[in-house]
């Protein structure tokens, strides 16, 4: 019968807690199945930052590019301008000189016009970029709408355990009255038993409504504390059925031979207790026997003692 009892009442605290989980989710934001919100990516803001960063960039090199450009024509010209005014004795001595001078300026000037083309390719990934902010606007779009579509059918689940409650509580108004109607006008205690569990069932599921919350936590505590009395009362029957099996064993080595044999047979006799116990009970009682080595002697010793 215990044991029945604590099946139903772990039975009753998960269906109760089942059917909460989702208003306590709505309520207090606990036991949710799904997260709540939209998930902030920031890819607009990202990409927006990004393309700040580079034209900001595009533009120093430009900028820096045309400057050094200009500065190589003009080196160029001063190269080419010294090599017109130096003097003939001098001027196979000089202008090697002034000829590297110049073809470092061009290739300066190359190399700045390489900068200048990674520059514009910079550029064309910015534009680049603007597709791809375009893209996430609309993937926030498609997101926003779908936590939308999941924060409803959130809600709808959590609707349900109050929308049957409610349906409870009104079936179980009509059923008190129409049973208690015709109970008192017939007489009828059955009708009248039936309108008192509708009464019960209604106050049940007004309570349940109005203090789900707080059953769910008692409910949680009692059925761990039922868990630990399970196990408690387990660990006591273990140890007492050892005691029981102990304690005969002693007595039964101390007992008269005809006394012992009578009980617990021998010799090819049945005693009165190979009918008593069934073979489940006899099995575990071998088991505990088996682990008993110690205590026979003990009781032998004792009982032969006893015996001189």
């Amino acid at each position: 019968m215990k044991t029945k009892l604590f099946i139903i009442s772990i039975l009753i605290i998960f269906i109760v807690s089942s059917g909460g989980c989702g208003y306590m989710c709505k309520k207090f934001n606990l036991f949710c199945d799904d997260p709540t919100g939209i998930p902030v990516l920031n890819i607009e803001k990202d990409v927006e930052k990004t393309q700040k960063t580079i034209k900001e960039n595009t533009t120093i090199i430009k900028e820096s590019s045309d400057n050094i450009i200009k500065e190589t024509e003009s080196i160029t010209k001063e190269a080419d301008e010294a090599q017109r005014k130096i003097p003939q004795d001098i001027k196979p001595e000089i202008d090697p000189h002034i000829d590297s001078i110049k073809e470092s300026s061009n290739s300066i000037a190359n190399n700045t016009e390489r900068i200048n083309k990674a520059n514009i390719n910079l550029l064309t990934t910015n534009s680049t970029l603007e597709e791809v902010k375009k893209k996430a606007k609309t993937s926030d779009k498609i997101l926003l709408k779908i936590t939308e579509e999941r924060d409803e059918a959130i809600k709808a689940k959590n609707d349900q355990m109050q929308k049957m409650l409610r349906w409870v509580i009104v079936a179980s108004i009509i059923g008190a009255g129409g049973l208690g109607v015709f109970g008192f006008m017939y007489g009828n205690r059955l009708s009248l038993t039936l309108s008192l569990v509708c009464i019960v069932v209604m106050s049940i599921a007004i309570f349940v409504s109005t203090y789900l919350i707080y059953i769910i936590i008692f409910g949680g505590i009692i059925l761990i504390a039922l868990i630990g009395l399970l196990v408690y009362n387990i660990i006591a029957q273990k140890k007492a059925f050892k005691e029981v099996v102990d304690t005969v064993e002693i007595a039964q080595k101390n007992m008269p031979t005809e006394a012992r044999t009578k009980l617990f047979g021998g010799k090819g006799q049945t005693g009165i207790m190979d009918g008593i116990q069934s073979k489940t009970t006899m099995g575990m009682v071998q088991k505990e026997k088996n682990k008993m080595s110690n205590l026979w002697m003990y009781a032998k010793v004792n009982g032969d003692e006893n015996s001189a």
